[in-house]
């Protein structure tokens, strides 16, 4: 917000210094010439082109005007000059695919083209560039939809990528179009980075605490649940402080999440003692000083286990810098390291996620269930993202059990946590245990533990699976 008030201003100053010369000079010379506006308008105007026949004795008006005026014309070309350079230049890298069009005038806009450095083409005022990449960036979700569907039929074929938080993505219908969230950037690189280590889910019950449930609470619990998937027997709790009440409407089944449970605390953080000495992790998911206040009082005022490793969201560039002075209170989410191309594209992940849809399509025998990526529905394509988000976790695993498990037995355990996964994304996303799979009435047979599977039904994830672990370790 602060860039565009700045924009703003350099705009209209711009403004002001090529009309004040006008404005004193017509107003100057009227007075000299009695009154006649034209004749003192058509001699200021002369001035911008030091082409005028002033009087011999001229006013302190004029006499301001004469020096601004070849100035502002100066300034004029220039602006020009560069208007022309950045068309030239956007002309000329629109021909690069590995190049991406940032349309939008926020903040995270501004970043990643900061960070796409020569790679990233900003638009003259927005204009849409024929190029390959678009993402559109501005501060609301309105703004963003509204620019998208001005220009949908410029933007037909290309691969779009347009930032919203409301809006559920599972309603979009057209593959080429991705939509994303930086509170769910920030979700899903905290759990790959801030990964929970294997050895202290063997040792019991881990206890997560979520303090503050808007976007970026609830998106930590979504991906924790997704991807915090370790042993089909482990125990990990998350405990949820913050306005749950629309959450848990919009998400019906979480209560299956088993073996994790859920618990939501409808009192302060701050009156349960008990419950933080015992706490494993705790992630302040609030706005950026209120994170830092909570933590900082937790930090001095209660007692914690020694190990217990505390989390504050931090988007503000100053607030991470006041926060990062202590070794304890472990930043994340700055938006520094979230515009980027590698997470706001994502697109090896949504290629991985193609690739297990096809290695799905090999395995299955009835013609029938074979489905082309282009023409998944949207809950389908993100299952596969999904997936394939999961595949870091398979790697975690294998590095850590790999010298003491079989290959078969990597495989059989991981198709299991496959599955557990597989059901926690149906859960999350409303769907029920029902005879048949129906898309209208959101219920599913393969809803049941996994030892209850048919063979066949097991076989289509260790497809999957198989095909990981042994390309995984071919790798190492």
């Amino acid at each position: 917000m602060i860039r565009k008030i700045r924009r703003i201003m350099l705009r209209v100053l711009q403004l002001v210094v090529f009309v004040l010369p006008f404005i004193l000079g017509t107003y100057g010379l009227t007075q000299i010439y009695g009154g006649n506006v034209i004749d003192a308008a058509y001699m200021t105007c002369r001035l911008y082109g030091m082409d005028a026949d002033l009087p011999e004795e001229i006013n302190i008006y004029v006499e301001i005007a004469r020096w601004m005026a070849p100035f502002a014309t100066a300034s004029g070309v220039l602006l020009i000059i560069e208007a022309l350079g950045k068309r030239l230049s956007n002309w000329f890298k629109r021909f690069n695919k590995n190049n991406i069009v940032v349309y939008g005038n926020s903040v995270t806009s501004e970043l990643l083209l900061g960070n796409l450095e020569h790679r990233g083409i900003r638009p003259v005022d927005n204009k849409i560039v024929p190029a390959e990449k678009h993402v559109i960036l501005f501060d609301t979700d309105e703004e963003n939809i509204d620019f998208y569907t001005k220009n949908q039929n410029q933007l037909e074929g290309k691969q779009v990528y347009i930032h919203l938080n409301e809006m559920n993505q599972l309603s979009i219908k057209n593959p080429n179009l991705h939509v994303f969230s930086v509170t769910e950037i920030a979700a899903r690189l905290f759990w790959r980075e801030e990964a929970i280590p294997f050895d202290k889910v063997e040792k019991g019950i881990y206890r997560i605490l979520i303090v503050g449930f808007e976007d970026l609470g609830q998106e930590v619990l979504k991906y924790g649940l997704l991807n915090n998937i370790f042993d089909p027997k482990q125990q990990l709790e998350y405990h949820i402080f913050g306005d749950t009440h629309h959450f848990f409407d919009w998400h019906r089944e979480l209560d299956k999440m088993i073996p994790d449970r859920i618990i939501v605390h409808d009192n302060s953080v701050y009156e349960e003692k008990g419950l933080i000495a015992q706490a494993d992790r705790i992630v302040f998911c609030g706005a950026d000083r209120e994170n830092m206040v909570a933590a900082s009082n937790i930090l001095a005022y209660y007692n914690m286990k020694q190990d217990v490793e505390l989390y504050a969201s931090v988007f503000d560039k100053d607030v991470l810098e006041l926060i990062g002075t202590t070794d304890v209170i472990k930043p994340f989410a700055s938006m520094e390291e979230l515009c980027t191309k590698d997470y706001i594209l994502n697109e090896k992940l949504n290629q991985d996620a193609i690739r297990t849809h096809n290695l799905y399509n090999e395995s299955v025998t009835n013609p029938e269930w074979k489905v082309e990526w282009e023409d998944l529905s949207a809950f389908l394509r993100y299952s596969n993202i999904s997936s394939a988000d999961f595949n870091e976790v398979r790697r975690r695993y294998i590095d850590y059990y790999g010298d003491v498990l079989s290959r078969e037995k990597l495989v059989a355990i991981l198709t299991e946590l496959e599955h557990i996964r597989w059901c926690r994304y149906h859960y999350m996303n409303n769907w029920v245990l029902g005879n048949t799979k129906d898309k209208v009435l959101h219920t599913h047979p393969c809803l049941i533990p996994f030892e209850e599977l048919s063979k066949e039904e097991i076989d289509k994830d260790q497809v999957i699976v198989e095909q990981f672990v042994n390309e995984y370790l071919q790798g190492k």
